[in-house]
């Protein structure tokens, strides 16, 4: 047994010390950059990231590089320095000595004055703003000044012949300049006194201020602080190397130096400058800018643009610069110190106080080690070929194959191991107490404890004490002795789970392949287009009652749930990485992974929360760009709308939310960055849109657009009142032109009749003796109407009706109806005079019927027929 045992372990007790590096990115001409030879990086403030280059301008937006040259009205393709004014124009300073600033999308170049041509050599590294029309750029050759409003620049004479590398002015209104020969005072009245004159002429200086307002300037391999009460100290007299400094820049309370051969970071601690780290080693580093997202990015004379997404998070590899290898589980000891292992039989721990790591066994290279728990004092270790107990000095294994979880159920007293060969359920009394015999017994022994022949990835236990068990071919449920499937999941080929975990009352089930998916009242799946960075996932881990996290083949996504409700995004730090187990402390979270070892604190990732930024692009109006949108032709309603969201570390994960004000009451969900409406109704509008991380609350700032489509001319006011009158203008023209010249009796009898039509008809009610009825009679239809003794008939235009009453009451009647058009022309007739034919002295016809006219009568008839 000790022979067999000496053949698999090798003790080694060597400290192997690790070598922090953060992950970088590189970006180059491939990527889209013009040239890999960049002097300048700088994080604009609407969120986009701008390069200065020997072949240009470079603008990047998360997704693509957008170059600008000479071509665009660039100044100079040399660019050493960009700036940003009060008015946020940004100045790109140039070789040339010809400053260009930038506004709303144009570039404008400050023109030489002719003698300014013949100078050589005048390159700008720095710009003082003094107002918001006057500018001064030191250079090689003195100090000069440019206008953007007259776009033309001019020497001061004063400031020739000494090169000068910043011009500043103090809170307290003093006034400074630093230039080769040393750091001068300017007096108001021009005077100008030397206060520290340099033993050498300074060749090359680069400068920054500290949050305290002093001016920080380069020396050679030398970094000096010339102070507001006049001092001038020494804050770095030799750094690493001992090679001489390229640039400064202060991040926060931070500083950082660029290199001929890599980058310092330092922190200022009263009077000194402590170094912290040092990153991209033989690279010349020209400038740092940190993101929006707490990124850093970093410039190189030859090897392009680098990029980092968090330097706290840490790589851990080997002191020869050798990888560590493939990590594939973690796991804390009772002090707390973190264990891991992985392929060639690795098994170390991690000191973080030493940042070293010191391996415990050296297993043989043929062994993996894919599980890590500790029970007590005892270390489980699952391989591909053994279960390993380590108890100090002790070491025991069982032989049932390929082991990659277990699970020591207290409650019913067994050990339960996973592996490629099925499922083991074997007793603590045989599993602890005969492990000498196990360990020289055959498989055919230990066959009797097999329950399950699946190929076993995870056994958990959840808080109720049930047990699940993920396998190549689904999910199981164990009771005792009995497996049963649970759930059915939704595909038509066999799902790999390969990680189980219970948060929030739900249980989560990583697979391969498949994405995550949440057991609860029903089941719910989790892919990529909802905020995974891959479907191919590996492990799991809670982290607190609602957050976790899922290792995937393409780094870490991490998920809370709120109300119920899931959001879930990848880490950008983590991308392009394979990820085999998570584990946590208080303060930091540690990734094992194909490329080892990964550390990043938890501080990080509530960083990593900043919401996107969101900016249009453009717009156009059918088809035709920037077009104004204030008062569109009704014909001017096919509309498209491009935004950026700019995010540096998850560009792919945002996601475009957009609402149509007043039309729409629910938010329109997007990747497309192009919102396009075709053929919208005229009306006033109003366009919000957001860039939002994909299944996440976090989001930018809403940008509102509004915009007007008219109605056309004939659905205006001003034309239907147009039309009417015109129509009424046609009507009268043709009354007056065509027929009140030939016949204007009749226009006087048509206009009656419309005026009448208008008018409220009158009428009388009568009783019908023929059969009781009240009848209504219209005044304009009665002809006339024939007293008969005590009984009257109305004769009508299309009837008769004969009523019992007096004429003298129907008078009356008439006549408070309608004055003179009903009048009594004999004792016992009325008549309309309106329906009146003919007359004669003596009588009157309507119709054929011809009606008496009595003495008493005849002169009130007259009247109205004169």
């Amino acid at each position: 047994m000790i022979k067999k045992l000496l053949f698999i372990l090798v003790l080694c007790y060597t400290c192997l010390c690790v070598a922090q590096q953060p992950s970088f990115r590189q970006f180059t001409i491939r990527d889209g950059l013009p040239s890999n030879c960049i002097y300048y990086v700088y994080q604009a403030p609407m969120g986009s990231l701008w390069l200065g280059t020997d072949r240009g301008v470079s603008r990047y937006n998360g997704n693509a590089f957008t170059n600008y040259t000479k071509a665009n009205n660039l100044g100079d393709n040399e660019i050493f320095s960009i700036v940003q004014d009060q008015k946020t124009r940004l100045w790109f300073l140039s070789n040339n000595g010809i400053p260009t600033y930038f506004e709303q999308g144009n570039f404008y170049p400050l023109m030489y004055k002719d003698h300014l041509q013949k100078l050589s050599n005048n390159q700008l590294h720095s710009m003082f703003e003094v107002n918001d029309s006057l500018m001064l750029f030191p250079n090689r050759k003195g100090l000069i000044s440019g206008s953007p409003d007259q776009r033309i620049i001019k020497t001061i004479p004063k400031f020739e012949k000494q090169q000068i590398f910043q011009y500043w002015q103090t809170k307290s209104g003093n006034t400074y300049y630093l230039s080769s020969l040393g750091i001068f005072q300017l007096e108001s009245s021009g005077k100008r006194d030397l206060l520290y004159p340099f033993e050498r002429p300074l060749s090359f200086s680069k400068t920054c201020f500290d949050t305290q307002g002093n001016l920080l300037f380069t020396s050679k391999n030398q970094l000096l602080r010339f102070t507001h009460e006049g001092n001038l100290d020494t804050l770095i007299s030799k750094t690493p190397n001992d090679n001489n400094f390229i640039s400064v820049h202060r991040i926060k309370n931070e500083l950082w130096v660029g290199r001929r051969k890599g980058v310092l970071r330092y922190e200022l601690q009263n009077n000194e400058a402590v170094l912290q780290d040092s990153f991209l080693l033989n690279l010349p580093v020209t400038s740092i800018a940190r993101d929006f997202e707490g990124g850093y990015w970093f410039s190189t004379l030859t090897d392009g643009l680098w990029y980092s997404s968090s330097i706290d998070a840490q790589h851990y590899a080997l002191s020869n610069n050798r990888p560590l290898p493939p990590i594939k589980s973690l796991a804390f000891n009772k002090k707390g110190a973190l264990i891991l292992g992985g392929h060639e039989g690795f098994l170390g721990k991690l000191d973080l106080k030493k940042h070293s790591i010191h391996p415990l066994k050296n297993f043989s290279k043929q062994l993996e080690i894919n599980a890590l728990n500790f029970i007590n004092d005892t270390l489980w270790l699952a391989t591909n070929k053994f279960t390993f107990l380590l108890n100090g000095e002790k070491v025991y294994r069982a032989r049932p194959g390929t082991i990659r979880t277990f699970l020591l159920d207290y409650e019913s007293r067994h050990v339960l191991l996973g592996g490629t060969n099925g499922l083991w359920r074997i007793p603590f009394n045989i599993y602890f107490e005969q492990s000498p015999e196990l360990i020289n017994s055959n498989s055919e022994v230990l066959n009797q404890y097999l329950i399950f022949q699946e190929s076993v990835n995870k056994i958990f236990q959840k808080s109720d004490g049930s047990i699940l068990v993920g396998t190549n071919n689904g999910l199981f449920n164990l009771q005792g002795q009995n497996i049963q499937t649970t759930p059915s999941f939704p595909s038509s080929h066999p799902i790999v789970i390969t990680d189980i975990i219970e948060v929030a009352d739900h249980v989560l089930l990583s697979s391969a392949g498949d994405g995550l998916f949440i057991l609860s009242d029903t089941l719910i799946q989790i892919r990529k287009e909802n905020g995974l960075a891959s479907n191919f996932c590996s492990s799991l881990f809670a982290d607190g009652p609602n957050h976790f996290f899922v290792g995937t083949t393409n780094g870490i996504s991490k998920g809370y749930f709120n109300h119920s409700k899931l959001f879930i995004n990848p880490i950008p730090i983590t991308r392009e990485t394979e990820i085999n187990d998570i584990i946590a402390d208080n303060t930091n979270l540690y990734f094992a992974s194909t490329l080892g070892l990964t550390i990043l604190k938890k501080s990080t990732l509530l960083d990593s929360n900043i919401a996107p930024r969101l900016r249009l692009e453009g717009h156009q109006v059918n088809e035709k760009k920037d077009h104004q949108l204030t008062a569109l032709r009704y014909d001017q309603n096919n509309l498209q709308f491009h935004f950026n969201g700019l995010s540096f570390s998850a560009h792919e994960s945002i996601e475009y939310h957009y609402k149509l004000n007043p039309q729409w009451k629910n938010w329109q969900h997007s990747t497309d960055p192009i919102i396009k409406f075709n053929d919208f109704a005229p009306g006033i509008y109003e366009l919000r849109v957001m860039a939002c991380y994909q299944q996440s609350t976090t989001c930018s700032k809403t940008i509102t657009i509004p915009f007007q489509i008219q109605f056309p001319f004939w659905q205006r006011w001003w034309f239907r009142l147009l039309a009417i009158t015109t129509l009424f203008g046609i009507v009268y023209a043709f009354f007056k032109i065509r027929i009140l010249t030939y016949n204007r009796d009749v226009v006087r009898e048509l206009i009656q009749l419309l005026i009448n039509r208008l008018q409220r008809e009158p009428f009388i009610i009568v009783k019908d003796v023929i059969d009781g009825s009240n009848a209504k009679i219209s005044l304009n239809t009665i002809k006339w109407v024939e007293s008969n003794r005590n009984y009257l008939t109305l004769h009508l235009n299309d009837r008769k009706v004969t009523t019992r009453t007096s004429l003298k009451e129907l008078e009356e009647k008439l006549q408070q109806q309608k004055k003179n058009a009903c009048l009594r022309v004999h004792r016992s007739y009325i008549v309309n005079t309106r329906q009146i034919d003919a007359w004669h002295s003596s009588f009157i016809k309507i119709g054929d019927t011809s009606i008496p006219i009595g003495p008493n009568y005849k002169k009130d008839l007259e009247a109205i027929l004169a």
